[in-house]
């Protein structure tokens, strides 16, 4: 994706404490995480989208144990079941993404995510259109990345693009809006939970 222009904010905030919250795939912001010790850097997504939010960088493959470098992953229909393993068969790295993911996701669950960035082909993070293989061949190619599985089912209301975006303006700020939409639901379910509890010390007391 290439830059294309200045995106105005979409609600005056400069200061990177206000800025609503967004995880990113790592690889994407320029950090070398991939299986071959590169990184998949999206100038337009670090420079544009970054004025405007606060990126929470995240590589699942890295996180979970698997190293830099490390062998290349798909995902693997294996009797019904989708498990991601190395290219050759030879690893099944299923148990130990589901492990972390699920660690991963209580951790971010006490975070206020207001969206996501995830990187586009990715056996872990892809949010679609994922090959997914059987027998040496592809059986589907509406795939999801494990790690993204476990992101939707938790985060199911949350805005979410890819590198594979419409690299134009409209795009960018249709993301923008929605995720300072979503950061102002979180700021008045804040307030509302603290006025709450602040009147009910009050009333406790008298």
């Amino acid at each position: 994706m290439e830059p294309t222009g200045v995106i105005p904010p979409c609600s005056g905030q400069t200061n990177a404490s206000d800025k609503p919250l967004v995880v990113i795939s790592a690889c994407l912001l320029g950090e070398n995480v991939r299986y071959n010790g590169k990184n998949k850097l999206d100038i337009c997504l670090r420079d544009l989208l970054g004025r405007h939010v606060k990126f929470l960088p995240v590589c699942p493959e890295v996180e979970c144990g698997m190293g830099v470098p490390r062998p290349p992953i798909q995902l693997f229909d294996i009797a019904g079941s989708t498990r991601l393993m190395t290219i050759d068969e030879s690893i099944d790295f299923t148990e130990r993404m589901n492990k972390w993911a699920r660690e991963k996701l209580k951790e971010l669950s006490f975070k206020n995510i207001c969206g996501f960035v995830l990187k586009s082909g990715s056996p872990s993070c892809g949010p679609e259109g994922i090959d997914v293989f059987r027998d040496g061949n592809i059986l589907k190619k509406d795939g999801i990345g494990m790690f993204a599985q476990h992101l939707f089912s938790l985060f199911t209301t949350l805005p979410v693009i890819s590198d594979k975006m419409p690299p134009d303006r409209a795009a960018i700020e249709k993301f923008l809006k929605q995720v300072h939409e979503i950061q102002g639901f979180q700021i008045n379910g804040q307030k509302a939970r603290l006025f709450c509890l602040t009147n009910s010390i009050q009333i406790d007391k008298k």
